[in-house]
This record gives structure tokens, sequence and C-alpha cells, in this order.
């Protein structure tokens, strides 16, 4: 194969390939080649992955454009043309996105065999910076500080393997590509989030589903980064505590006895985990040393429920105007987008996003709120008085785990409460509503039919870049699920399999079942149809080695 490390093309022209600067990590264009396969455009994207969509629009409006990952590329898409620009050069699936705050760049990594961190100019779409096998097997989670001079990795864990993970902290503006920092995360349960304190790139957190670390430098006296992990107790909190899912650092409210900033940790049940310094660690003092913890170190200090199913996302961001006090912003996997104060006090909330659990929240650039962090401001109120004023915050776009992104305009629910925030939301981007496991091509039209992993057939023309009709063919879970299809050749219909071996008759237009038939105990892998002029015949392979020919109807 080709061998190269970076690439990036608009997907209606011949790419330059580039290859990385040994000395600083740059990228140093090599002589255009011709290429056998140019990528047209990417439907759907990694909808599963937690911040796979990042919002580059303008807070005027005037510019609507996101980047979202797609298996392999990342995708810039302009809303307004309906445009794509891909980036393209990674090996293997990206699992990691993230930008600066003026969203002027944006950084992708995957993981696997040959991995690599790429930096975009997000105006060109040409790679900025690479850093070629950042770790043995490509990188889990990752962070950028919100001026793009550095980065933080997790690496993603052996296959198979109790493989101890490794964090490290890039200075993007130093030569080489060696981290300046690095740690060991400890073996017995694999992180898969991390984010760097607002404040500092010395200071880090990271959690799996049974710990949080938190991390820091020692520098100048050793690049070795120096962990502790805080106990957390059911018993004390005379509460179960669900597996953790994702971490952010929040800003303290005035006047508050820990440190300037917390950390929180969303879990499977929809609570938050809040850490701050000071007070008494659970399982007292024995327990603390025990996790090699000192006096001034984060600890539990209360958990609070927030959502009604797990936690999925959590960030910060300030007001319209990037001023004003900052919120907690958190996602559930049952679809909600909420907001919170200082004292944890929910502010705004838009539920009932009947579009899937929440993957992404991002806001516009300017607004975005991750530079240094000191507190929530100083109009949040003292003791339990609510907070004065109205909500404001920026505009913002919400991905889901069923492929779709919103585009939510925030001052609505101050003018006219959630529920018409949540009605007037726009669906910018539709993407495969299930996974896709077989798909077919019309014979004479540019419709593309395909099958989900749970049971949904649907058909995507490509010329509009939309979706014409979906239907569930399990009947809700209570039928056998597809397995393969194809297009009769005069396209009037369409025959799909089952993994119960059956066989279904289908309309073009509408999905609708015209006839159904069981034929096989086996699950059915092909199906195929003569090309004769009449359509006359077809033949169905299954699991078990058998075939069956079948006569169709004119």
């Amino acid at each position: 194969r080709t061998s190269f490390r970076t690439s990036s093309k608009r997907p209606e022209s011949r790419g330059t390939f580039l290859a990385p600067d040994e000395r600083s990590g740059g990228t140093q264009p090599w002589p255009t080649m011709t290429q056998a396969l140019s990528l047209e455009w990417a439907y759907g994207f990694s909808s599963s992955l937690s911040g796979s969509v990042v919002n580059l629009s303008t807070p005027d409006g005037s510019v609507r454009k996101l980047c979202y990952i797609a298996a392999h590329t990342a995708v810039i898409y302009d809303c307004n043309t309906r445009t794509q620009m891909v980036l393209q050069g990674h090996c293997n699936p990206i699992t990691c996105l993230v930008a600066t705050e003026d969203r002027s760049v944006v950084a992708t990594a995957d993981a696997g065999p040959d991995s690599m961190i790429v930096l975009w100019n997000v105006a060109t779409g040409q790679p900025v910076h690479t850093i070629s096998s950042p770790h043995a097997n490509g990188v889990a989670a990752m962070d950028l500080t919100p001026d793009g001079t550095a980065i933080v990795t997790v690496s993603a864990a052996a296959p198979a393997a109790a493989a101890e993970q490794e964090v490290h902290v890039w200075d993007l503006g130093a030569e080489g590509d060696e981290p300046v920092l690095a740690g060991v995360v400890p073996e017995g349960d694999v992180q898969t989030c991390v984010r760097f304190h607002p404040n500092s790139t010395g200071e880090l957190v990271t959690n799996g589903k049974q710990r949080v670390f938190f991390w820091s430098s020692q520098m100048p006296l050793s690049r070795e980064l120096r962990y502790y992990s805080p106990p957390v107790s059911a018993r004390d909190f005379k509460q179960t505590v669900g597996d953790f899912t994702v971490s952010a650092f929040t800003p303290s409210a005035p006047g508050s006895k820990g440190g300037t900033v917390r950390c929180v940790t969303g879990t499977a049940d929809g609570d938050i985990v809040v850490w701050d310094s000071g007070g008494v660690a659970p399982g007292g003092a024995a327990a603390a040393a025990a996790a090699g913890m000192r006096a001034n170190d984060r600890r539990a200090i209360k958990i609070l429920r927030i959502h009604h199913a797990a936690v999925t996302f959590l960030s910060t961001v300030a007001g319209a105007r990037g001023t004003g006090p900052t919120h907690l912003v958190s996602g559930g996997a049952e679809g909600n987008v909420r907001f919170f104060d200082a004292k944890f006090r929910l502010v705004a909330w838009f539920d009932g996003l009947a579009g899937g659990g929440i993957t992404s929240v991002s806001f516009t650039p300017a607004a975005t709120h991750n530079g240094a962090l000191d507190s929530f401001g100083d109009d949040e109120g003292g003791g339990d008085a609510p907070p004065t004023g109205g909500f404001d915050a920026p505009n913002f776009v919400v991905g889901t785990d069923a492929s779709n992104v919103f585009a939510v305009r925030a001052a609505t629910f101050e003018e006219s409460g959630s529920a018409e925030a949540i009605r007037t939301a726009e669906l910018v981007l539709e993407g495969t509503p299930d996974a896709v496991t077989a798909m077919a091509t019309h014979p004479s039209q540019p419709v593309l039919a395909c099958l989900g992993a749970g049971g949904l057939a649907w058909t995507w023309n490509y010329t509009t870049r939309a979706v014409d009709v979906k239907r569930d063919l399990c009947h809700r879970g209570q039928g056998p699920k597809p397995s393969a299809l194809c297009y009769r050749s005069d396209g009037r219909g369409i025959l799909v399999g089952t993994v119960g071996g059956g066989l279904k008759a289908l309309d073009a237009e509408t999905l609708a079942e015209v006839q159904v038939m069981r034929f096989t105990p086996h699950r059915v892998i092909r199906v195929v149809v003569s090309d004769d002029v009449k359509c006359s015949h077809a033949a169905v392979a299954d699991s078990g080695g058998g075939g069956g020919l079948f006569c169709l109807p004119r």
C-alpha cells in the first residue's frame, strides 16, 4: 500500500500526499500522485463516540459548519451549501476529535497499527502538525488546550491483554515528537476519558468505569506525572455509585471552602461525583494514604443526580458573548441537555430531543469557555438564593447516538421555554439510523438501500443526500433481523433475507412487506436476482450451506 502519514483533499479534486518532517513533526508536500479512487461523499458519522461532533459555526450564523468523525475520515460539513471537505490520512478508525477555542484547528487521532495524531487547519483542510505512532496501539482519549499549544493523550489498551496504559502530554511548539510529560496507568481499569485542567497543562484527570485518576506534573524535577486515585465508597455516601463515564473540570462557587476549580465525573446511573480539595476523604485518612493522596488532593465530596439515565457528556460554557457566569453542561443517554449553576442548581433544560442519547454538545466558537476558570461569576448570589438574571448561553449543536445532529438556539429557552426550544431545533445532519450491515444499489436510480443491525431498512438518495424512507422490519423486536438484500433487476422491488431463514419481498418505494416466507432454519447470507429482461428468478444462499431458487412474479 502507499505509505503516507497525512493527506487532505477536497472530494472533487486530486489530493496532495504529505510526509512528516522528521525534525519537527510538521509536513512537507510530496509530488502529486494519481489516485485510483477519490472520496466524493461520506454518509453518516461515528455517532457513538463521545465528542464526535464539533461546532465550527460563527455566532452571527453567517458560517454554519460542523466537523465530525466518519470512520477513518474527518469531515468538515457546510450546512448552508451542503458540501463536504474530507480530511484523510488515518490508517485506522478515528477515535478522538478535539478543537481549539477559536475553532481554527481541529485535532484527530486513531487507534491501531500505524496510528497518528493530526492537527488540521479548518480553513484549508491541510494538516499543520502530525505526531506519528504516539502510542503502540494508538489513542483512546485526547484533549487539546484552548490555544492549541499542548495535547494530552491516553493510549488505547492492547487487544486481549491487561497491559498498562500511558498518559502523554505533548508540547506542540517543541522540537521533535517526544512527550514532555508521561505517566503510566496502573492495570485494572481501562481509562476512556482525559481532560486538561483549564488553568494548567500540568494537571489532568482521567477516568475509566471504576476509577478516576488525577495527574500532576513534577517538573522540573521529573518528566514523570504523579497520580492519585481517590477512593469512592457506597458506604460513605449511603448509595451505590454507578460506572464512571466522563469527566470535566468546573469552577467552584464564590466563597466555597475548596479549590477554585473542582472536577465532576458522570456515572452510568445519571449522577455526578464532585471532587474537591479539603475535608475528610471518604474512607478516612488511612484510605487516602493507601491511594497515595496528600492533604490538599481532591476527594469525592458529594454525589448528585442530574439525569434519569447515564451521563454521557460534560463540559462548561460561558454566556453568549463569552462573559457572565459559567455553566456546567451535561448530556444524558435519555436525550436531555441540561445547564447547571455554581451550586449545581438546574438553570436551563432542553429535554425530550427525540433523536437518541446525547454524545456531543458543541457551542459556537467565540463563546466556548474552555479557557482559564476561576469561578462561576459574582451574579450567582449567596446562600440558597436562586440565580438572578435570565439564562444566557451561545447557540449549540447536539450530536446523538442515533446519528443525528441538531442545531439549537439557546435564547429560545429564555424567550419561550424548553418545549419551544426543542420544537424549533433544526436537524442539520442525519446519518445512518442504524449500523449498516448490508446494502444494495437501485439498478437505474440514485438510491441506496440499507439494512441496519437493529432491524431497520431504509433508502438513501445519493443525489439529494437524504433518507427517502425507512421501516422497521423486525416489528419492534418481534421478528427476525434482516441479514441480506438485493434489488430486483427491474427496480420494482427489494428482496430481503433474514437471520431466521426467511425471505421478504418489499415494495421499492415504501419498503412495505408484499410477501413473506420462510424456507430454511439457517441465516440467509446472500440474495441475488437474474438479470434477464423479465427478472424471472432469485437465488438465495444460507449459512448452513443450502441454496434456493425462486420464481419471481412479473
